[in-house]
């Protein structure tokens, strides 16, 4: 098997272990031998599959109905237990991410915070909990929704740059007009 195919199938495995450990948790508690071993066999594939990522990291997120890890599609949503999709939606994120050297001790504190009850759940912002717990090798990071116009231009406000209007930014050379927004 090439090597992107491999990097492919294990990431998708190791969400599909993922998944299952968060049914057990819906069954015992976090420290329960069934749970403890299914987190552990997610520590040893996410090990594995770290050292032959080339960014030292991998992240995923999803695009509809695809899977996708370090910007790979690795299979379709429903190929993965139902906890999985839940997570990203329940907590807004648009990626999850783990680096080298994540613990089992990790792992089970993101499982408990995915396995919280949705009247439990509410108001907690996932990576302060993650951080909360010690957690600094995953990476929860929630999406990010910008109003737009019809036109699909933002709505403008002060920029980051020095100069004047909307976006900031250099002041325009003398002689050059403003740029028009598309019709």
């Amino acid at each position: 098997m090439d090597p992107a195919s491999e990097f492919e199938r294990l990431s998708l495995e190791v969400l599909k272990v993922l998944g299952k450990t968060l049914s057990q948790m819906n069954l015992y508690a976090a420290s329960h031998p069934a749970v403890r071993a299914m987190i552990s066999e997610t520590a040893v594939m996410l090990a594995k599959i770290l050292e032959q990522a080339s960014e030292k990291e991998l992240s995923y997120s999803l695009d509809g109905e695809k899977l996708i890890a370090n910007g790979r599609v690795i299979g379709g949503r429903a190929q993965v237990p139902n906890s999985i999709p839940n997570i990203f939606a329940r907590f807004k994120l648009s990626s999850l991410t783990f680096r080298p050297g994540v613990t089992g001790e990790e792992l089970s504190s993101l499982c408990q915070l995915a396995a919280l009850r949705p009247e439990a759940a509410k108001g907690i912002e996932a990576p302060a909990y993650l951080k909360e717990k010690g957690v600094q090798r995953i990476i929860l990071n929630e999406s990010v929704y910008a109003r737009v116009d019809k036109r699909g231009l933002g709505r403008g406000g002060p920029g980051l740059g020095s100069g004047s209007g909307p976006g900031g930014g250099r002041p325009r050379p003398p002689g050059v007009p403003p740029r028009r927004p598309p019709t």
